[in-house]
């Protein structure tokens, strides 16, 4: 099997699961470094509180909607029916939003994180049904920790689907993330994705949810 074919079986299922015109740019958002200082935000009129949370024995730290909830494994195995689904999926009360986090064996160092990229965007556009394509590239999270990111929109089964995925080098090995939700969430639900993209700290957590 080759390592591009290989890296196909691992990201793929890690996109949308089963919900799921002319290529125009879209409003750049700079990054808000207080975002995830505040303790609430008002997202589409619905207050969200927000806290960080220590995911893979504390190996990672991003902040998180309280508000949202681990999937259960009969759920996932539902929404992701691929035996290579997200090992962390966090979810809405309706399970139009998710959030998810995978290790892979997938190689790659800090160095390696530009061809990396290169070959996601590659894949993804090779594989996906895209109807818009937003941007790419390779970013710093405020943590000084190199990271590579794709955002597009793609055609599912009864809605169009928003997804930012971004991947980085953790023990050199590839750290797979997402973010997807509903087009009609997007309008509200985009910078807040940005921004935990932009939250990421690979490290050790001072407190790690239980089960983690």
């Amino acid at each position: 099997m080759s390592e591009n074919k290989h890296l196909d079986e691992q990201i793929l299922p890690l996109l949308y699961g089963a919900q799921a015109e002319t290529e125009k740019p879209i409003q750049d958002i700079e990054p808000d470094p207080l975002l995830f200082h505040q303790a609430v935000l008002n997202i589409n009129g619905e207050m969200v509180p927000f806290t960080e949370e220590g995911l893979m024995d504390g190996k990672i730290r991003i902040p998180l909607p309280k508000t949202f909830h681990l999937m259960s494994p009969q759920n996932a195995a539902m929404k992701y029916p691929s035996e290579r689904r997200p090992s962390i999926i966090y979810t809405n009360s309706s399970a139009s939003i998710n959030i998810t986090f995978n290790e892979t064996d997938y190689i790659v160092t800090e160095e390696g994180l530009e061809p990396f990229t290169i070959e996601m965007i590659q894949i993804l556009r090779r594989t996906q049904p895209i109807l818009q394509w937003f941007d790419h590239g390779i970013s710093e999270t405020r943590g000084k920790q190199q990271i590579g990111y794709c955002e597009f929109l793609v055609r599912a089964l009864n809605v169009n689907l928003y997804n930012l995925m971004f991947f980085t080098e953790m023990e050199d090995k590839a750290l797979l993330c997402s973010f997807n939700c509903t087009e009609e969430e997007m309008k509200h639900w985009q910078p807040i994705a940005r921004e935990l993209m932009n939250a990421l700290v690979i490290g050790e957590a001072e407190e790690v949810r239980e089960g983690q």
